[in-house]
């Protein structure tokens, strides 16, 4: 019989067990949760473990959240890659069962949401997220770019006709685009994303202590690039490194200016033409929330669609209570 431990404190194993797991993402990493609980300092984390043998065959990383009494259990938020974290060669069962006290978690009176999202997840995970999550499976999907026939084959082969215009007319324009440090970079990041999220609908921005700790925690793995244009940001975003074979872009803004002379366009080119210097094999756009035309930009630049699975619950007294999308902390 699988017993699943709960407990508030990080296991010490966490760290080699994510290095171990073929499947982890960065979003799994310790540095991801220790960056959220920064972020957000009404974060509790909360760890299911399963033990044998005197060490981790199981651990399935989550925040939980209280406001006003209820609850939210999230692995992991903003629609990034949760679930369990495997130890090889661990019992098949561990997965279905971590999941299934995940779903238990989320039975409770006061539970209004929990959501939990697996990226492309191989057959046996997919039955045993499927049994263990039940009516709350969603099939969701990422986008991702591969990056190992390199550059020239991405510019001709990958992107569309109109992305290649649209770098091209940047170019013209006179934009440029470099990898820029320190708070400065932070500040100008944050005040394009925030500029841009006041036209958001019931979406609040991410708060600028979660991009710094971000910034902070990955270390090199993470890069700001800025477009500019007469010395004037237009455009910026932050990358984030996995294991120097994935990239990421997390948070981005770009001033209305910038959406004129095409900056965000070039600004893309620019880390993928880097990316691709740097021996990075995949390009993972991340989930866009079921908006098409999100995803079409995203398929300009030769992204391919991924699956995802998701579980996720809010019951409809829950739902009446929220003016944010479902999908949103």
């Amino acid at each position: 019989m699988i017993r699943i431990r709960r407990v508030r404190r990080p296991p010490e194993t966490w760290e080699s067990l994510w290095a171990a797991d073929p499947r982890a993402t960065l979003f799994l990493h310790p540095r991801w949760m220790n960056a959220l609980l920064e972020g957000y300092p009404r974060y509790r984390p909360l760890y299911l473990l399963v033990e044998s043998g005197g060490g981790t065959a199981g651990l399935l990383p989550l925040v939980r959240v209280s406001r006003f009494g209820l609850l939210q259990y999230l692995s992991l938020p903003f629609g990034t890659y949760g679930g369990p974290l495997l130890a090889p060669g661990s019992d098949p069962g561990v997965a279905g069962a971590l999941i299934r006290a995940f779903r238990d978690l989320g039975r409770t009176p006061r539970c209004m949401r929990f959501e939990l999202t697996l990226f492309d997840p191989p057959p046996d995970l997919r039955q045993a997220a499927a049994a263990g999550l039940g009516e709350a499976v969603q099939e969701f999907r990422t986008h991702l770019v591969d990056l190992s026939r390199g550059m020239p084959h991405l510019w001709e082969r990958g992107y569309r006709r109109g992305t290649r215009k649209c770098v091209r007319a940047a170019e013209r324009a006179g934009v440029t685009v470099s990898v820029e440090e320190g708070e400065d970079a932070v500040t100008t990041l944050y005040g394009l994303y925030a500029a841009q999220g006041r036209d958001w609908q019931g979406i609040t921005p991410y708060p600028l202590r979660l991009v710094r700790a971000l910034v902070r925690g990955f270390g090199t793995e993470a890069r700001i690039y800025v477009a500019r244009r007469a010395g004037t940001a237009l455009a910026a975003c932050l990358f984030l490194d996995h294991a120097g074979r994935e990239i990421h872009p997390f948070v981005s803004g770009a001033a209305l200016e910038g959406r004129r002379h095409r900056a965000f366009h070039l600004l893309i080119h620019t880390a993928l033409e880097d990316a691709c210097a740097r021996g990075l094999r995949l390009w993972d756009f991340g989930g866009s929330g079921g908006d098409r035309r999100i995803e079409y930009f995203k398929e300009s630049f030769g992204a391919e669609p991924r699956p995802l699975l998701r579980g996720f619950h809010m019951p409809a007294w829950a739902r009446r209570l929220r003016k944010q999308p479902a999908w949103d902390v």
